[in-house]
């Protein structure tokens, strides 16, 4: 046939493609979480047929002219075809087990195959930990054995049939229709004639997190943030920038700017140290949805509940982002969360971040960082050692408390009985913070607690830390600490659960100390970022805001015009008192909705709700990749540019 060449070359990416068609219809299948017109389903459809085509164009197309080209002479043609079977068996094996693994991921990070993925490769104890603990990885590990087994099969056969037709045109209809394929095969991954090539970007075409995800091709979004994480292991990402340097600057002073000059009596304290101690508790996805005292209508935390009437409860308050190593960031360094690996993991954070325990030590206060799992995750402990903590205790220094096997960390019970001596301990004013795990994949249980027991596996590991909490107070009260002590207590971020909206980031603080004279609960919006300014004043500081390096501000004077920032890739934006914007890091159109996520048409706020998302955005990545995260910018005579 005189058009063998091409015949094969498209029956091989109509193979792939067909591949990645019946994957995506499986996605909708199984994940479907609403009723969406047919339209804007078959548009993700005809949206993501372009990633697949350049993903097949770029894996299947391009080793095709080569190998294809071998196999029409006798002398290469047994070499070429062995070295086809190899790869495009090795090509299938490959597509199907990520294919296979984004059903979980996806159940966990409401995404499709991103760079969380090589997050967790690097980590592999810690991933096989996780996964152990999941009922359905031994049926899915054997569905993995099985189809590799068969990937490879296909593959192989397949190569073997399409690469050994010959064409019976002679070399040169052979060397034309080759030339022809390579031409198309670099349009196909380029996704067309455009400018740039098409990226993971191009599959956000709507307001619906559910159907840009499904327009997605998992395999080659993770190719591209696979680019990007080796781009940032090596040094930096290039930074968007929305606006001219100095435009973005003068935008964000005016929305992150200086506090109010009269605050707000949000803490009417008894008399006490000019000094009290400070204890900031990060508490493991301790998601709202569960917490009684912000409205749960099936309240897993009693004991949260009960400290909350005794305390400043914010109900308006938000994480910054969905890690527990970026709200570690947030709460203690103020600094936005940013694109890509987490900040703590970046080449630039080895340089002097801003933090409040650097502030609270020169006040003279001890500070000390404690987390229930490995010190060296995502380098947090590294991170907050530079960064103003004398002392950071994990795992394996809580061992004398840890009565019971846990391969991923110590139980949140145990981490805080051994939190409580090392307080106990401390001189004072001492600022400690405290980071528990067990709320976390794979929800193991310590045998001894009894509690329950009818509950599924999540919602009771969710009590248990509730639990633990609890059981800290109980413990604290009998100190000396205890009396000159403020509490603060968060989540570190709710489940990862959902589409990129407000409930995705609402969290439960609460503000508790035997010193508060005015329990309430307190609407006011804020978020973590807002923390280190206020550890401050409620430290004694009377330091201007203009003159610290912070986002945030004190919770007692934060501007009601405030925006809160919030990141989590593919997207960023910002929530107000009536107002969520929301737009992609790929430069996609934004789009304002209301709290409840509903879209919404206000253009004086949408224009002004962009510009802050994207002059925060764009002036904290030129902060932190210039190395200036601790420098204050706030002051109009700061000299940045």
């Amino acid at each position: 046939m005189k058009f063998q060449s091409l015949k094969s070359y498209f029956q091989l990416l109509g193979a792939y493609l067909l591949f990645f068609t019946l994957l995506r219809l499986a996605f909708v299948l199984v994940f479907k979480d609403a009723a969406y017109p047919a339209l804007e389903l078959l548009k993700a459809f005809l949206v993501g047929f372009r990633l697949d085509l350049s993903l097949s164009a770029l894996f299947a197309g391009a080793p095709f002219v080569p190998l294809y080209a071998l196999a029409q002479w006798k002398l290469s043609e047994k070499f070429s075809l062995l070295i086809s079977k190899i790869y495009y068996g090795a090509l299938n094996v490959v597509l199907l087990l990520l294919a296979v693994s984004e059903f979980p991921f996806y159940r966990e990070y409401s995404s499709r195959l991103n760079h969380l993925f090589f997050e967790y490769f690097a980590n592999p104890l810690e991933l096989f930990v996780t996964l152990s603990g999941i009922k359905w990885v031994v049926p899915l590990a054997a569905v993995f054995i099985v189809l590799a087994a068969l990937g490879a099969y296909w593959g192989a056969r397949g190569a073997a049939a399409l690469l050994g037709r010959r064409n019976s045109g002679g070399p040169v209809s052979v060397a034309w229709q080759l030339l022809l394929v390579a031409a198309l095969t670099v349009v196909f991954t380029r996704g067309g004639l455009q400018r740039r090539p098409i990226n993971w970007g191009a599959a956000f075409f709507s307001g619906e997190h559910f159907l840009n995800q499904t327009a997605l091709n998992g395999s080659f979004n993770l190719f591209h943030h696979y680019q990007i994480y080796l781009e940032e292991k090596g040094k930096k990402t290039a930074a968007e920038e929305y606006f001219a340097p100095a435009e973005a600057l003068r935008i964000a002073r005016e929305a992150y700017g200086p506090a109010v000059e009269k605050p707000q009596s949000l803490f009417r304290m008894a008399k006490g140290p000019a000094r009290p101690n400070i204890v900031l508790v990060f508490m493991e996805s301790f998601s709202p949805e569960h917490v009684g005292a912000l409205g749960a209508p099936e309240s897993l935390s009693p004991e949260f509940d009960k400290l909350s009437s005794g305390g400043v409860l914010f109900t308006n308050f938000y994480s910054n982002g969905t890690r527990t190593s970026r709200a570690m960031v947030a709460a203690l360094s103020s600094f936005p969360p940013l694109p890509g690996v987490n900040l703590t993991k970046k080449i630039e954070a080895q340089q002097k971040m801003p933090t409040a325990a650097h502030y609270l030590a020169e006040l003279g206060y001890d500070c000390v960082f404690m987390y229930g799992g490995d010190r060296d995750f995502e380098d947090m402990g590294g991170f907050v050692r530079q960064n103003g903590f004398a002392r950071v205790y994990d795992k394996s220094d809580f061992k004398p408390w840890s009565r019971h096997k846990n391969p991923i960390g110590v139980f949140d019970a145990e981490l805080f009985e051994g939190a409580d001596s090392v307080l106990a301990g401390l001189p004072q004013p001492f600022f400690a913070a405290v980071m528990t795990l067990t709320n976390h994949g794979p929800y193991l249980l310590p045998p001894d607690y009894k509690d329950a027991a009818g509950l599924e596996q999540e919602k009771r590991t969710f009590k248990y830390s509730d639990y633990a909490l609890g059981r800290f107070f109980e413990l604290a009260r009998k100190r000396d600490y205890f009396r000159n002590t403020i509490f603060l207590v968060m989540a570190d971020h709710p489940v990862h659960y959902g589409a990129f909206g407000p409930a995705k980031f609402r969290s439960p603080l609460l503000v508790y100390s035997p010193l508060i004279k005015n329990p309430h609960k307190e609407p006011k919006l804020s978020s973590q970022m807002d923390l280190p300014p206020t550890l401050l004043r409620l430290a004694g500081s009377t330091a201007r805001q203009e003159e610290l390096p912070f986002w945030g501000q004190p919770l007692a004077e934060r501007n009601a015009a405030m925006p809160v920032f919030c990141l989590e890739d593919p997207y960023f934006g910002v929530i107000t008192d009536k107002f969520f914007y929301r737009e992609t890091l790929s430069g996609g159109e934004g789009r304002l909705f209301d709290l409840k996520d509903n879209p919404a048409q206000d253009d004086a706020e949408d224009a002004r709700l962009r510009a802050q998302a994207r002059s925060a955005l764009q002036l904290s990545r030129e902060l932190f990749f210039g190395g200036r995260a601790g420098r204050p910018w706030k002051a109009p005579a700061a000299r940045l540019h």
